[in-house]
C-alpha cells in the first residue's frame, strides 16, 4: 500500500466510468488506474480532478500497475481561476509539470514549485505566478540563467538586454547589434525578477499585460527550441496577443 500526497495533472476517461490518472508527487510522476471515478456518486471523484491536491491510497493491481483504493481531497488548487487568462496560465503550468518533471533531477523541488504556484493567492495576476514557475523550471532543467550581472563580465549596472540562449543578462560593453535586441528597463527588470522571485513576491510587479505576454512567448520558444518541451496549451493565450 502506498499513501502519498499528489497534485493531479491528467485524468483520462477509460471505459465508461474509470480513469487513468497522472499525478506529481515529491518523488516524481506516477500514474494509476481509478475505477468508477467518472461516476457522479463516486466518493473518490473530487480527489482526482485536474489541479487538486489530494491524499491518495494506492495499491498494486493483480496484473501490475497502481490502482486507486481511496482519495481524499486536501485542496482544490484550481479554485482561483476567474477568467480565460487564469485558465490559460493554469493549463500551461499543468502541461509543463507533466512534460518537464521527468527531466528534472530534484523531484521534490519540482513538486514544491508547482504546489507553491497553485497555492498562490490572488494579490497578483496568475500569469505573473506562471512566469516565476517557468523561470524556476528553466533553472531546474539545467539551463540556469545568470541574472545578478552580465554573463560576460559580471557588470551589474549597465545591463541593456538579456538572452535566454546565451544564459542571462548582457551589459552595453558586450552588446552586439547583430546578435541581440535591446530591451526596455521594465522588460529587463521583469526578466531578472521572475528568475529571482518566490511566488509570494509576485505582487511586487505591476506591468501592462503585454510585458508578461512577450516574456511568455520567449519562454515558450526557448522551452521548445532549447529544452525540447512543446507546450501546446500556449495556444490558449492567442486571444490576448495583438496582431
Amino acid at each position: 500500500m502506498l499513501e502519498i500526497d499528489a497534485i493531479i495533472l491528467t485524468n483520462i476517461l477509460q471505459k465508461e466510468k474509470d480513469a487513468m490518472v497522472s499525478a506529481l508527487t515529491k518523488d516524481g510522476l506516477l500514474s494509476f488506474y481509478a475505477r468508477g471515478v467518472k461516476d457522479n456518486k463516486s466518493k473518490n471523484a473530487a480527489a482526482v480532478n485536474i489541479g487538486v491536491l489530494a491524499k491518495l491510497e494506492l495499491s498494486e493491481g493483480r496484473q501490475g500497475g497502481l490502482h486507486l483504493k481511496s482519495g481524499t481531497l486536501i485542496k482544490n488548487l484550481s479554485a482561483r481561476l476567474n477568467n480565460l487568462l487564469d485558465y490559460a496560465s493554469f493549463n500551461y503550468a499543468i502541461e509543463l509539470a507533466m512534460k518537464g518533471s521527468e527531466a528534472i533531477e530534484d523531484k521534490e523541488k519540482a513538486y514544491e514549485d508547482l504546489l507553491n504556484l497553485l497555492k498562490a493567492d490572488d494579490k497578483a495576476s496568475f500569469i505573473v505566478h506562471l512566469l516565476i514557475y517557468i523561470a524556476h523550471n528553466i533553472n531546474l532543467l539545467g539551463a540556469k540563467m545568470k541574472v545578478d550581472g552580465c554573463i560576460k563580465c559580471g557588470d551589474k549596472h549597465h545591463i541593456v538586454t538579456y538572452s535566454l540562449d546565451d544564459g542571462g543578462l548582457i551589459c552595453d560593453k558586450h552588446f552586439d547589434n547583430f546578435l541581440f535586441k535591446k530591451y526596455e528597463k521594465d522588460e529587463i527588470n521583469l526578466f531578472r525578477f521572475v528568475f529571482m522571485a518566490k511566488q509570494d513576491d509576485a505582487y511586487r510587479v505591476d506591468l501592462d499585460l503585454s510585458y508578461y505576454l512577450n516574456l511568455l512567448d520567449q519562454f515558450t520558444r526557448f522551452l521548445n527550441d532549447s529544452v525540447g518541451i512543446n507546450i501546446k496549451s500556449f495556444s490558449l493565450f492567442k486571444p490576448f496577443y495583438k496582431n
